[in-house]
């Protein structure tokens, strides 16, 4: 039911502008008012931004599904396409050559140069629509004026003009109605983008760019991009297009950067909603033009601190490496250690020592059975908060390890915070066992007391905090 024009889809329902016919002027006048002053008005744009609302009758199942298949590929409301408005342009009289007809006179050649809505979508029954854009209009003095378009066309009198504006979604509510079996009433609103006429999306507006990626071990990479299309082999990247945006970057006085992005529930984001994603996810921001991709800005670049999902759509708040979601410091006089477990410069407890190379011989869910062959005489919980990783690249599975018990002299039941996401019988895995930072775990386990970094004498958990000074005001007389 669609078509394109211009790299973009053209809207090709037949729409009932009988059963909602609403149409929208909107100018950008803004009052402005200083002091006890003359009111001043200020016009911002050059032209007048219509909109429309109307409804679309679609009679069965496979309609419904292409109607629906047409607004997914636009990757979020804010990427335009193209609709034949209901108005008609004027009326053709005659052809004249491939790129010139003529139209009965209606002052369209004073008109289309003050608009930048100069395209045209040509129709006429049995025949493929044709688009045009107007490059001139001459006034012939005998009651016609001939229209110069860009594009060959063939036309006659017998084929009718509209105006073919381009146009975005007014919000991200999809309206409909069934009226019977397979029979759904949809209501579609949308808004003219006047100002990105003129390079329809090349070049009217930045183009963002989204990098997500992981840096526990191998680094994984996820390109994205809020752009209408894929943009390929950007200095060797391919950049997705995929429906997501950020909202304003906030700048806090602490030296953090806060911003919030919008998307579609997708790996790696998909991940987050539950929280499954056992690594930290890393997202940076690049603007750049279309004229330009390989010249990028970094506007953000920080971490994805939480998610939250309603529907389809997930809000990621992200901040600056700075930001670290506590209070600083963190230090505690504490029993416990302070140490992160095999961190070079504090515990020094080697990782290589301790992990395992196993494979994976069942899994129930959160149960999962390895086999290797030293398995035989450690001891319960040996693997407890530590960690289990299967997978390569995007398939990169990393999940915490809550309760083990040995099976067999060459078989060990781990439990799980969350299931393997990817694993299947038989691959190979790593197991890396965890500490419950006690001081009998570090001496025992790993033989790492020199290194101890809890207090074996604190009687309870002290934070080193600042004491805050309470003001203190003069009360009443």
């Amino acid at each position: 039911m669609s078509a394109s024009y211009r790299e973009r889809p053209v809207f090709g329902w037949p729409i009932d502008w009988a059963t909602l016919p609403q149409s929208k002027l909107e100018y950008d006048l803004r009052e402005v008012a200083i002091g006890f002053g003359t009111h001043a008005f200020y016009g911002e744009q050059d032209a007048v931004i219509r909109g429309w609302r109307f409804v679309c009758w679609l009679d069965d199942g496979a309609a419904i599904q292409e109607f629906e298949d047409f607004f997914d590929g636009l990757n979020g409301r804010l990427i335009g396409f193209w609709l034949p408005t209901p108005e008609a342009a004027f009326r053709i009289v005659a052809g004249v050559d491939a790129t010139r007809f003529k139209i009965e006179a209606c002052g369209l050649a004073t008109w289309w140069e003050d608009h930048p809505c100069a395209y045209l979508w040509l129709t006429k029954d049995g025949q493929d629509p044709q688009g045009a854009k107007i490059t001139g209009v001459t006034a012939n003095g005998d009651g016609t004026e001939t229209v110069t378009v860009e594009e060959s066309v063939s036309v006659d009198a017998t084929w009718h003009a509209r105006w073919l504006a381009y146009v975005r979604l007014a919000d991200d509510i999809e309206q409909g109605e069934f009226r019977g079996e397979g029979r759904l009433k949809a209501t579609v609103q949308v808004i003219e983008l006047p100002a990105e006429y003129a390079e329809i999306e090349t070049g009217s507006k930045p183009v963002f760019l989204y990098h997500f990626f992981t840096k526990a071990g191998e680094q994984v990479d996820w390109y994205w991009t809020s752009f209408a299309w894929d943009l390929e082999d950007i200095d060797g990247i391919d950049w997705l297009a995929k429906r997501i945006t950020h909202g304003s970057l906030v700048r806090s006085t602490r030296g953090i950067n806060q911003l919030t992005l919008e998307s579609d529930r997708e790996e790696p984001l998909s991940l987050l909603v539950p929280p499954v994603l056992a690594q930290a996810l890393f997202v940076e921001v690049r603007e750049a033009s279309y004229d330009s991709l390989s010249a990028q800005t970094v506007i953000f670049s920080g971490r994805v601190m939480g998610a939250s999902c309603e529907g389809r759509r997930l809000t990621l708040k992200c901040s600056t490496l700075m930001d670290t979601g506590t209070r600083c410091p963190t230090f505690l006089l504490s029993r416990r250690c302070n140490h992160r477990l095999y961190e070079s410069n504090t515990c020094r407890v080697s990782q290589a020592a301790f992990q395992k190379a196993c494979t994976v011989a069942a899994i129930n869910g959160r149960l999962v059975t390895v086999t290797f062959p030293e398995a035989y005489g450690l001891a319960a919980n040996w693997f407890a908060n530590g960690w289990i990783e299967t997978g390569t690249g995007h398939q990169l599975d990393r999940k915490t390890i809550l309760t083990s018990t040995v099976e067999s002299s060459q078989q060990v039941t781990l439990t799980l915070t969350h299931p393997l996401s990817w694993a299947a019988l038989d691959d190979a895995a790593l197991v890396v066992p965890g500490c419950d930072g006690t001081e009998s775990q570090c001496a025992t386990k790993f033989s790492n007391f020199i290194n101890y970094g809890g207090h074996r004498f604190a009687l309870r958990n002290l934070s080193l905090r600042a004491v805050e000074v309470p003001a203190i005001s003069g009360g009443k007389k």
